[in-house]
């Protein structure tokens, strides 16, 4: 991707996009076409990823339309959903086509966005696209097809390329239909054309050569424990969809087919993009990089083969991480550094609950921890994907849930965001549905469902309200900070003082420990109603750890610790 400026990756090809109309050309443009590819905040603050699919359209449209387009992406997802000053600097770069992806966290803010750039710039045309609304697609155009001219169901490429075609045309977006383009005709009626072919891998181009007018400048890293060394870092999907049908997934609703780039094809990304900024590691974003054997070997082959240095991370479930369980050694040989598994639950019934399957049948805690395991001896990075909190939970799963960690050797990990999520509620899974027929009515589309009124077991609602209210919000800054802290300080004091690098480490290790703690005291007091009463200790195991941090040298009370 390109900050700013000439993308020095793209090579203009013919402007014909598969499977749509022709037109006689407009009259020449003295300048290209102005086009914004808009993130919105969504929640989880500035990231250092750009977003991923916003990329892949805008490369593709690229290829197809040449110069007659200049597509950006603007990623604003660092700002707050209130601050409209995004909208005013897109108008005040004369943009003419605005894309907005939308997701099910932040569909209020993409609305008072796209209203306020339609008050800037009456003539602009707006489209919508994204995951939500591709999951409530038809609802989506009929509440507000008149903010936007067109809505995407899908995969973007494709009909998004075909609409900046018509704009460039002159041709109305709404006749003949666009297959997966949904409209609100004047008259109030929604157009919803089916979904139409995605885009085959050999038609994916190199989502590198996209440009970006707005994103981060903080370069990706990735920390290589293995190397003991940080590394620059790429981020990008090399599959689309997924094959499993996890019931709290969103993917399972959606319309499209898995499918995933062959090995040379992702060699040949990589390649533009290392010789434009080199780069020493890739993370690989798809939702299950593991899904084929075969598949993950060749890839493995050809990046070691074309890369002999660089190192990669990814995602897998669980069953198909076991599937290579003899191969990872291999793996790591080839770069594998971190695998992010799809864990989701730590009992047999909470993981029948999620839907989840291994080898065609369902999945099992034992299954999850193998997996682990066999991450952890090569002394590979293991990330958690959790629900820790959900409505149908009892007191015994989510005791369940903390077993599982501890099994598993996951209580060490220095990552704690795995404690605090709770299921979402994404329209079109089978657990929305679910739940909407326990309630009698379906949820409000625009917002993500409040699940407090669904919880089946008071004293998890309770635990819950403490643990991701109370605690979080007085302790993870502070937690998240302090861990930072230690292992730097460790670090500039192994030199001269490896003393107190011991205590520093060993206070570290032992601070990564109290979400866990805390929420077991909870579990075990499940009657009380103060985060203090149940983990007095808690303050104090903080306020040890910070005068560690001051101390010149570890003194034998501070090594001891508090609360245990």
């Amino acid at each position: 991707m390109r900050h700013e400026g000439v993308c020095m990756l793209h090579s203009p090809a013919d402007t014909t996009v598969p499977g749509t109309t022709t037109a006689e050309p407009a009259p020449a443009r003295l300048s290209p076409c102005q086009v914004a590819l808009v993130s919105a905040p969504y929640d989880e603050g500035p990231q250092l990823v750009l977003p991923l699919g916003l990329m892949n359209i805008a490369a593709y449209a690229e290829d197809k339309l040449g110069e007659r387009v200049d597509v950006r992406l603007y990623d604003f997802a660092g700002y707050e959903k209130a601050d409209l000053a995004p909208m005013r600097r897109l108008a005040a770069h004369g943009v003419e086509v605005v894309a907005f992806s939308v997701y099910s966290s932040h569909v209020p803010t993409v609305i008072a966005w796209a209203q306020e750039l339609r008050r800037l710039l009456p003539g602009v045309r707006l489209i919508a696209g994204g995951p939500h609304a591709t999951l409530a697609w038809s609802e989506f155009v009929a509440c507000y097809g008149h903010i936007f001219d067109a809505v995407v169901a899908g995969e973007g490429e494709r009909p998004f390329t075909e609409l900046l075609l018509r704009h460039l045309e002159g041709l109305p977006f709404d006749a003949p239909p666009i297959p997966g383009v949904g409209v609100r005709t004047a008259d109030g009626t929604s157009v919803l054309p089916p979904v139409g072919p995605t885009v085959e891998t050999d038609e994916w181009v190199n989502p590198f050569r996209s440009k970006v007018a707005v994103g981060t400048t903080t370069r990706l890293v990735y920390n290589d424990h293995v190397d003991r060394r940080t590394r620059s870092a790429v981020a990008l999907t090399t599959s689309r969809s997924c094959p499993m049908k996890c019931y709290f997934c969103s993917i399972i609703a959606m319309p499209d087919k898995y499918r995933s780039a062959k090995p040379d094809q992702l060699v040949g990304w990589l390649r533009e993009a290392m010789d434009e900024e080199p780069f020493e590691h890739a993370y690989f974003m798809d939702a299950d990089f593991f899904t084929s054997r075969s598949r993950v070997l060749a890839f493995a082959g050809a990046l070691h083969e074309a890369f002999p240095d660089l190192t990669w991370s990814t995602s897998a479930t669980v069953g198909h991480l076991i599937a290579l369980e003899d191969k990872l050694p291999y793996l790591k040989e080839c770069g594998l550094r971190f695998v992010e598994m799809g864990i989701e639950a730590g009992s047999d019934r909470e993981l029948d609950f999620l839907g989840k399957k291994n080898f065609g049948k369902p999945a099992t805690a034992v299954q999850s921890v193998q997996a682990v395991s066999a991450l952890q001896r090569l002394g590979l990075g293991v990330g958690v994907d959790y629900i820790m909190f959900y409505p149908h939970q009892t007191l015994e799963d989510l005791a369940l849930n903390l077993v599982f960690l501890r099994r598993a050797d996951l209580v060490d990990e220095p990552n704690s965001d795995h404690y605090f999520t709770e299921l979402m509620l994404y329209p079109g899974t089978p657990l929305r549905t679910f739940y909407e027929n326990l309630r009698g009515k379906p949820f409000d589309l625009e917002l993500l469902p409040e699940l407090d009124d669904l919880y089946i077991d008071g004293r998890v609602l309770r635990i819950r309200d403490l643990f991701r209210g109370e605690f979080r919000a007085r302790y993870l800054e502070r937690h998240e900070t302090l861990l930072d802290r230690l292992v730097t300080a460790a670090r500039q004091a192994q030199p001269e003082n490896p003393a107190r690098a011991r205590a520093l480490r060993f206070a570290e290790v032992r601070l990564r420990h109290v979400p866990y703690r805390v929420l077991e005291a909870l579990i075990r007091n499940e009657g009380t109603t103060s985060l203090d009463s149940a983990c007095p200790w808690l303050e104090e195991a903080y306020a040890t750890a910070e005068a560690l941090l001051a101390s010149a040298r570890p003194e034998p009370a501070q090594l001891v610790g508090a609360g245990h």
